[in-house]
């Protein structure tokens, strides 16, 4: 999943964290999170399709996402969000190689310490169609549907700071980043 943590990647910082209301508003080159179903870890353990960071490589008409996995050509956001359905709806993965006690406690604690049991032997059968997919949190809030569709986490280029970049000599990049990151850091100091 995209971080938002500036002290582990700093290269976020040359990014700003965009809010959208629906897909019009995501630009080429924005890094987007297309989540999978909230519970895939619990069905699939050791899955790789819980979601996935993509960029936006073309913006016009209707947004082409491009990342690993996908055609060079890129998918519309549709056709990734079935094939993480897809994904969903398969057989348990990694259930198996996780020891049951272990896999108790993971999901008792997910469940704030209710019996996981229930939950485990549901999970293995459990599929949704695509109209459920589209409705399920935290793919979609109540309050902010975004057409009906899932919400993006949406990082975008700050291109001021990556031009100043730029445009500075190979013996001014550092101090460059770390003047127009100086905010960016300041504010993580005092968030921790």
């Amino acid at each position: 999943m995209l971080s938002d943590d500036a002290q582990t990647n700093p290269m976020l910082r040359l990014f700003d964290c965009v809010e959208i209301r629906n897909e019009s508003e995501v630009r080429e080159g924005d890094f987007c999170y297309i989540s999978s179903a909230e519970e895939y870890l619990l069905k699939h353990p050791l899955g790789h399709a819980s979601g996935l960071n993509a960029m936006c490589v073309d913006d016009k008409n209707e947004p082409r996402y491009l990342a690993l996995g996908l055609p060079p050509q890129g998918e519309n956001r549709v056709d990734i969000e079935r094939g993480l359905l897809d994904e969903y709806n398969q057989p348990p993965e990694g259930q198996e190689m996780v020891s049951p006690h272990l896999w108790e406690w993971v999901t008792a604690k997910i469940l704030n310490n209710a019996d996981p049991q229930p939950l485990i032997d549901e999970m293995r059968d459990r599929t949704y169609t695509w109209e459920q997919f589209q409705e399920m949190a935290p793919r979609a809030s109540q309050e902010d549907r975004m057409e009906g569709k899932l919400s993006l986490m949406v990082l975008r280029p700050n291109l001021e700071k990556i031009q100043a970049l730029v445009a500075s000599s190979i013996y001014q990049v550092r101090d460059v980043f770390v003047r127009l990151t100086k905010s960016d850091l300041d504010d993580v100091k005092n968030d921790g």
